[in-house]
C-alpha cells in the first residue's frame, strides 16, 4: 500500500501537469507539449483547393523556424508536394512535377517573403509529352504556372513570436 502512495506521489511531481486529459490542460502547457513532440505547427494561409500566385500570412513568417508550403500545379488533382523554406528567408524556389494523360510538367517558381507578404514572381516551366516523337517545350512565366500557393504553415514557432 505505501508502494502505491509513493507511486501516486510521484506521478504528480514528475511533470508537474494534471493527470486527466487534455482538456484539463493550460494553453501553455498544450504549446509545451506541442514543441516537445514536434508538431508545433500553425496554419497561416490556407486557400482550400485554388491556388494563388501571392498571400498575405496571419502573422510574420519570422515568428517560425520553417514554413511549409503546399505547392502544386493549378487544378490540385495534379497533386500536391511540401516545399520547406526557413522562416527568416526572403526569397524561394519551387520546383515541382505535375501531369495528367499525355502531358508531363516540371515547374521551377521563384518569389519572396516580406513580413506576412508571400509573393511567386517568376517561373519556367517545362513540358512535354508521353510520344516518342515530341521534344520537351520550354515556357516562360505563363500566370497559371505562379498560381501555385494553396497552403502556408507555419511550423516551430520561435519564442518572442505571438
Amino acid at each position: 500500500m505505501s508502494e502505491n502512495n509513493q507511486m501516486m506521489s510521484l506521478e504528480g511531481q514528475l511533470v508537474g501537469m494534471p493527470l486527466a486529459g487534455p482538456e484539463s490542460f493550460s494553453q501553455q502547457q498544450l504549446d509545451y507539449l506541442k514543441r516537445a513532440l514536434g508538431v508545433d505547427e500553425t496554419v497561416l494561409f490556407n486557400n482550400g483547393s485554388t491556388s494563388v500566385s501571392e498571400c498575405t500570412l496571419s502573422e510574420a513568417a519570422s515568428n517560425f523556424e520553417y514554413l511549409d508550403f503546399v505547392v502544386g500545379f493549378p487544378g490540385e488533382s495534379n497533386g500536391l508536394k511540401v516545399e520547406r523554406v526557413p522562416g527568416n528567408a526572403s526569397v524561394f524556389h519551387f520546383t515541382y512535377g505535375a501531369g495528367q494523360g499525355a502531358t508531363d510538367y516540371f515547374i521551377r517558381v521563384y518569389g519572396t517573403i516580406s513580413g506576412t507578404a508571400v509573393a511567386t514572381s517568376k517561373s519556367k516551366t517545362s513540358y512535354g509529352t508521353y510520344t516518342s516523337s515530341s521534344a520537351e517545350t520550354i515556357r516562360n512565366n505563363n500566370s497559371s504556372d505562379l498560381q501555385c500557393i494553396y497552403k502556408v504553415v507555419g511550423i516551430h514557432r520561435i519564442a518572442g513570436g505571438n
